[in-house]
């Protein structure tokens, strides 16, 4: 089940399928999850503190820069000008935020 809402495309690699999304009123939690491509079962949620909140509305997007992976990390931007590298186990290998 997709955490929250994401507009974003799922992007395959190595059998893995990786999507984003943000979550809260203020789209504060952003979240990238991966699933088996096999038989969609999900491998693993994290979920990063937003840096900067904006407001959610039906006019403005919902988590839709799609993500990028290579042999070694998924990569994720979002809206609010959070980027994440994580590997492929789940684990958070860095984030930054471009707007502070």
């Amino acid at each position: 089940v997709l955490e929250g809402f994401g507009q974003s495309s799922p992007v395959i690699m190595n059998n893995r399928v990786f999507v984003t999304s943000v979550r809260g009123e203020l789209k504060d939690t952003l979240v990238v999850q991966c699933f088996q491509l096999a038989d969609g079962r999900l491998e693993w949620t994290r979920e990063l503190k937003g840096t900067q909140p904006i407001a959610d509305s039906n006019y403005v997007s919902k988590a839709a820069p799609t993500p990028i992976a290579d042999e070694e990390n998924v990569y994720a931007l979002f809206e609010s000008g959070d980027l994440c590298a994580i590997d492929h186990a789940g684990k958070v290998v860095w984030e930054r935020s471009l707007v502070k």
